[in-house]
């Protein structure tokens, strides 16, 4: 279940079934269309929705039943003698509710379906390869880095400084204790693959 309902359903004492789907006590229903709340001395906890043990809030009621089509919901307002009718308006402002709470549910599954696909598809992307269809690499100093232009190399040393100069170019310049200094440009997939936000 996802995360709206289920705060809604948690802050609601509505327990979940093995389902994922709340609990909505619908055998205590069957055949009754007409579920009561009692502001004053309803109870959203121990209330099961008929006359003599009525939920507290509308809100709930309308959770249990799954929508305000489902049942006529019977309120007693504090201060009130009698059950009468929710308003329209009311209950049209609670099946809106209710909607937007079952939206959000959808929009988190499916964003969480999603983003865990994407994660494995941009781990993917960010993987750097050594290309072994070429020679291999030799280490040097970057003091030795003009004496061998044109063979391909590795350097090992610390990052002296990054200038970010679009999302799809970045120049680094490394340091490695010689005296001096190695300017490295990255672009693509190497700048996709690196560790800090652009």
């Amino acid at each position: 279940m996802a995360e709206p309902l289920s705060k809604a359903a948690k802050a609601l004492n509505i327990s979940d079934d093995s389902r994922g789907f709340p609990d909505f006590h619908l055998h205590l229903l069957t055949g009754v269309h007409t579920v009561y709340v009692n502001e004053a001395h309803g109870s959203d906890e121990t209330g099961d929705g008929t006359q003599s043990t009525p939920w507290k809030t509308p809100l709930h009621a309308v959770i249990r039943l799954g929508g305000t089509d489902k049942g006529t919901i019977m309120i007693q307002k504090e201060g009130s003698e009698a059950y009468t009718e929710i308003a329209k308006a009311a209950s049209k402002k609670l099946q809106k509710t209710l909607d937007g709470i079952r939206k959000k549910e959808a929009k988190a599954t499916l964003t969480m379906s999603s983003s865990s696909g994407t994660a494995k598809e941009d781990d993917k992307d960010r993987e750097i390869v050594e290309d072994k269809s070429l020679p291999a690499a030799l280490r040097i100093k970057i003091r030795q880095a003009t004496a061998k232009r044109g063979v391909r190399v590795v350097v090992k040393g610390w990052v002296n400084n990054v200038r970010v100069q679009s999302r799809k170019l970045v120049f680094v310049d490394l340091r490695d204790g010689s005296d001096e200094e190695l300017q490295c440009v990255l672009a693509g997939k190497l700048v996709t693959s690196l560790s800090f936000s652009l």
